[in-house]
C-alpha cells in the first residue's frame, strides 16, 4: 500500500479489518510523516510515527507497520496491517534447533570417517543420519505450517518487526546452511531439502528486496542449496530472480549504467536464454567454487569440522531417547536423563560462515 499526497490508498482486505475512519486516520498520518521526512523534519516524522504506531482501533494479534522508500525511489511510505501473533510450538521450544542437527550430522560423517569401516559400522551411521535428518524434518514440518498460516493472513508480512519460530529458528540464510551441512553429512532426502528451500524461499521474500540485503546474500543462498544437490525449486528460483532483478535495476539506476554492464556481474545465471535463469546447477561456477573452497580452506574448516565433531559427540551422549546404537538404560537413570536441559549437549556457539568460505 504505496501512501502518498494523491489522496488515499488503502485497500479492501484492510477494511475487513478496522473501518474506513481509522484507515483514513492512518492513512493522512503516513502522508503527513511522509512529507515531513522529505523536508528534513525528522523529529515530526518520529513524532508520527509514534502517533501511527500507537493508534487505538487495531485488532488484537496484528500491528500497523511501515516501510520507507529511500529518495532515489520516490520516497513515500508503504503501510499495512501484519499478522504478529507470536506462535509457539512446545516441540520447538526443547532440543537442538535444525542447524544443530545438521551441525551433528556433520560430525557425525567426520567421526565415522576416523572408524575402521565395517559393514556394521556403516548400518550404524547410515541409521544415526536417518535419526537426525527425521528430527529436523519433524521439526521443519512445524515451521512449514506457520508459513502456510501465515500465507493465508492478507498481509505483507515481510517488513512485519516481530520475532516468529521461523526466524528464530531457520532466520535469513540459514535454511541454506542446513541444508548444506546435510548433504555434505550424506543425506540425500529430498523432502529434506525442499522443505529447507521452502523456508529459504519464504524468508528470501521476507527481507530479500531490502535495500540493506546485497544481492550476495541471494546468491549465496541459492548456491548452497545448488551445492546440496537440488536441482529444482520454482519457487526459490522465481523469488531469487525477482531479489536479483531488483538490485539490478537499483544499480543502473544508482550507477547510469545500462543492463549490459551491470547484469552479468548481478546475476551470473542466466544460461543464455531468454527469460530463463538456471540458479539451482550443481555444475555451475559458484557452486563448484564453493565446493572447492571448503576442501582447499584446511585451515579454517577445520576448526569447523572440529566443531562439528564435537556437536555430534555431545548429542549423542546426552540424547538418551537415540534408538540407533544405545545401550537399554534403567529407569532410574532415564528419569534422571529426562530432567536435563534438553539443548545441554549442544554447542550453542556460531561459527563465521563467511570466514570459512572467503
Amino acid at each position: 500500500i504505496q501512501s502518498t499526497a494523491s489522496g488515499e490508498c488503502y485497500t479492501e482486505s484492510i477494511l475487513r479489518l478496522i473501518d474506513e475512519a481509522t484507515a483514513k486516520r492512518i492513512d493522512y498520518l503516513v502522508q503527513e510523516r511522509s512529507k515531513a521526512r522529505w523536508q528534513g523534519n525528522y523529529t515530526i516524522a518520529d513524532d508520527l510515527k509514534s502517533e501511527i504506531i500507537d493508534l487505538s482501533g487495531i485488532p488484537a494479534g496484528y500491528e500497523i507497520v511501515l516501510q520507507d522508500s529511500p529518495r532515489s525511489s520516490g520516497g513515500g511510505t508503504k503501510w499495512n496491517l501484519v499478522y504478529t501473533n507470536e506462535i509457539y510450538d512446545e516441540e520447538l521450544s526443547s532440543g537442538p534447533t535444525i542447524l544443530q542437527l545438521a551441525h551433528a550430522a556433520m560430525g557425525l560423517a567426520i567421526d565415522d570417517d576416523q572408524q575402521t569401516q565395517t559393514p556394521k559400522r556403516q548400518q550404524y551411521r547410515q541409521k544415526s543420519l536417518e535419526a537426525l535428518v527425521q528430527k529436523a524434518k519433524s521439526r521443519l514440518e512445524i515451521l512449514l505450517e506457520e508459513t502456510r498460516t501465515m500465507d493465508k493472513i492478507n498481509s505483507v508480512f515481510e517488513v512485519s518487526t516481530k520475532n516468529t519460530m521461523v526466524q528464530s529458528e531457520l532466520g535469513g540464510r540459514t535454511a541454506s546452511d542446513a541444508a548444506l551441512w546435510f548433504a555434505f553429512a550424506g543425506s540425500k532426502d529430498r523432502d529434506l531439502f525442499h522443505g529447507l528451500a521452502d523456508i529459504a524461499s519464504w524468508e528470501l521474500h521476507r527481507f530479500g528486496q531490502r535495500p540493506s540485503f546485497r544481492s550476495l546474500y541471494t546468491l549465496q543462498i541459492v548456491e548452497r542449496f545448488a551445492a546440496a544437490g537440488l536441482k529444482r525449486h520454482d519457487k526459490l528460483e522465481r523469488i531469487a530472480s525477482a531479489c536479483l532483478s531488483e538490485k539490478e535495476e537499483e544499480a543502473q539506476d544508482d550507477n547510469g549504467m545500462s543492463t549490459e554492464n551491470v547484469g552479468s556481474d548481478i546475476n551470473p545465471y542466466d544460461d543464455g536464454e531468454a527469460g530463463r535463469q538456471n540458479y539451482l546447477n550443481l555444475h555451475s561456477d559458484r557452486s563448484l567454487l564453493l565446493i572447492w573452497k571448503f576442501r582447499t580452506k584446511p585451515k579454517k574448516q577445520g576448526a569447523f569440522l572440529r566443531y562439528a565433531k564435537s556437536n555430534w559427540e555431545q548429542y549423542h551422549e546426552e540424547n538418551v531417547n537415540n534408538k540407533v546404537h544405545s545401550e537399554t538404560a534403567s529407569s532410574t537413570d532415564n528419569e534422571k536423563e529426562n530432567r536435563k536441559d534438553p539443548n545441554q549437549g549442544i554447542i550453542t556457539h556460531s561459527y563465521n560462515w563467511d570466514e570459512i568460505f572467503q
